[in-house]
């Protein structure tokens, strides 16, 4: 909603197994991945996300302490620590757009 409100168009998924569909359908400029747990399904999706459009940024959201390691060895462009700031949200998302 806070991206919505700041003028983004926001296209969401809860399912990882729909990601190659809704990037396919809605040609986005920019992913928002969440890191869950061990991140198993993230990383899948972040695979099919990058063989699809190797050039579409992917930033990952995450409250694992280690996210700011685990991003660059999966290959992501950015992460965003959770909780967050909104601000600094809506900063890093444009950084890619």
């Amino acid at each position: 909603m806070a991206l919505e409100q700041s003028g983004f168009e926001v296209v969401t998924t809860a399912e990882y197994q729909d990601i190659v569909q809704l990037i396919t359908s809605t040609g986005p400029a920019l992913a928002i991945l969440d890191f869950k747990l061990n991140g198993q399904e993230c990383i899948l999706a972040y695979q099919q996300i990058s063989h699809l459009r190797p050039d579409l940024p992917v930033i990952v959201m995450s409250c694992n302490p280690e996210i700011n390691i685990t991003y660059r060895e999966h290959g992501f462009r950015d992460y965003i620590i959770k909780p967050f700031d909104l601000d600094e949200f809506e900063r890093v998302c444009r950084k890619y757009l």
